[in-house]
């Protein structure tokens, strides 16, 4: 079972070599194949930059323009990769264990009917490099996988089969939600998600939206959204607590407006992709947190699988065993010791 990693850049060259960097550091020998695409980047400076230093460790670069969202993207990576899992990372992610891929092979090689899998992260302030704290530092060695929803966006990994069957991410999100909206896919196609409890990653605190505020907005495509439904949910003034920012929007007639310049209307992506994601799902009425709303409706019903195994943060065998309302974790000798398995 090989594993491929795409990792899709806007701009930024170091933090880009310093993921790649890292996963070559620390492929444990599971990394068949490394592809890089520049995300529809506004200026050109960088790219030869970039694409010698790449030549240099042997990664392909794909160079796409316009930039067209990060679902888009994701999928031409997963497209262009030819391995049997695919790992998407953010380029602020950084590898730090060597048992990071170990991990996540052993996941996928062991347990069927899995979607998407993530790890736990550690934050780092990319100005002041203090970092979270490690939750894996808390804990204990049978600490079983989490089912999640969804993997995190920012570094996970799936079966291209399983991507295949699902048909991809759904690109018209643009910006948010998308990680979220392909998990709830695959559990409505019978697949769990999990969080592997250990290693951590490093996660360099989402800086391509922060260096990039051009990234907030996207075009509003009348022919996808009915503009005066859209302006409607957006100004409810229910959403003023958890949503304050819709209402200063609302006031100033900024949620959606036209660009001279672009000659084509305008709407903010985060706003753009929650409406898509809780028009699709039947959950206008819980557009502030859409996910928690439809996360009971696709995942809490979905069984879990009888036996689940992994490996722990000592590098362990160890297996969840479902038995009735009875769960139980072992180390898989132990198990197997007691007729278990």
């Amino acid at each position: 079972m090989t594993i491929g990693v795409g990792i899709p850049v806007y701009l930024d060259v170091q933090m880009t070599l310093d993921c790649v960097d890292s996963v070559q550091k620390h492929s444990g020998g599971l990394i068949s194949e490394i592809v890089v695409s520049d995300d529809g980047s506004p200026t050109r400076d960088h790219i030869p930059v970039l694409g010698n230093a790449l030549v240099q460790r042997g990664v392909p670069f794909i160079i796409e323009q316009p930039n067209r969202g990060i679902p888009y993207q994701w999928n031409r990576l997963t497209q262009h990769l030819q391995s049997e899992i695919v790992v998407l990372l953010n380029n602020d992610i950084v590898i730090t264990s060597d048992d990071t891929f170990k991990c996540l092979h052993y996941f996928f090689e062991r347990n069927e009917k899995i979607g998407g899998v993530g790890w736990p992260l550690v934050q780092v302030n990319p100005r002041t490099g203090e970092k979270s704290p490690d939750p894996v530092d808390d804990y204990n060695v049978m600490q079983s996988p989490g089912r999640v929803g969804a993997a995190v966006g920012c570094c996970f990994g799936f079966r291209k089969s399983v991507w295949h069957e699902v048909g991809g991410l759904w690109e018209q999100l643009i910006s948010f939600h998308e990680e979220t909206d392909l998990g709830f896919n695959m559990a409505q196609h019978g697949y769990n998600s999990y969080m592997l409890p250990s290693p951590s990653v490093e996660h360099h605190g989402s800086q391509t939206f922060s260096k990039n505020p051009e990234l907030a907005m996207c075009r509003f495509d009348d022919n996808l959204v009915d503009r005066d439904e859209y302006i409607r949910v957006l100004s409810d003034p229910k959403w003023k607590n958890k949503l304050p920012h819709l209402q200063t929007y609302a006031q100033e007639g900024k949620l959606v407006w036209y660009d001279h310049i672009k000659c084509e209307s305008m709407t903010w992506r985060m706003d753009w992709s929650r409406f898509l994601f809780a028009k699709k799902y039947g959950v206008l009425d819980h557009y502030d947190e859409p996910p928690r709303a439809v996360h009971s409706m696709v995942v809490d019903p979905l069984p879990e699988a009888d036996r689940l195994y992994w490996l722990n943060k000592e590098g362990r065998e160890c297996v969840r065993v479902t038995n009735g309302t009875e769960v139980y974790a072992e180390y898989v000798e132990d198990a197997r010791a007691k007729g278990w398995i």
